[in-house]
């Protein structure tokens, strides 16, 4: 996990043979809260957070999704933490 901005963060991971599809979930705990966010179709292994906040450290896990539903165990635990937002002059 890469914090590109203080609203963006970039996610990248390995393709697994066979899948049908990743499910990536987000929180602000390493080890509890994990919720999805998002699934992306067949061998995509990127995905953009464009919902990040500035000055915050985020948490994500990845899980490869199969036939009829079935999940596989969740990925590592990836992190970044966004820098602050820049002051806006009125």
């Amino acid at each position: 996990a890469t914090a590109v901005s203080a609203t963006q963060i970039n996610l990248a991971w390995e393709n697994v043979a066979g899948e049908t599809g990743y499910e990536i979930q987000k929180s602000s705990n390493a080890t509890t809260g994990f919720v999805a966010i998002t699934s992306v179709a067949a061998n995509v292994t990127t995905y953009i957070d464009a919902s990040a906040t500035g000055h915050t450290t985020f948490y994500y896990r990845v899980l490869s999704l199969g036939l009829g539903g079935a999940k596989s165990a969740p990925s590592l635990v990836a992190s970044a933490t966004t820098p602050n937002r820049a002051p806006s002059i009125t």
